[in-house]
């Protein structure tokens, strides 16, 4: 977290969405943090492919696109 604030991305001005198997693997360490500073708005994705399918359907549109 100390990076976001390095590149003054400020988690309360925005709702971050935490995805994959990273993120579920550090679920309670994410929510304790984000409660401690006051972060009430925040969302999980708990598939552990949500990355690998976000990159297919990346790639599907390349494919559709020509590129």
């Amino acid at each position: 977290f100390s990076k976001l604030r390095e590149m003054r991305i400020d988690l309360k001005s925005y709702t971050p969405i935490f995805v994959g198997g990273g993120s579920i693997l550090f679920r309670k360490m994410i929510d304790k943090y984000l409660g401690v500073h006051g972060i009430k708005k925040f969302r999980f994705v708990n598939s552990i492919r949500a990355n690998t399918d976000g990159y297919l359907k990346l790639y599907q549109a390349e494919l559709m696109a020509g590129r």
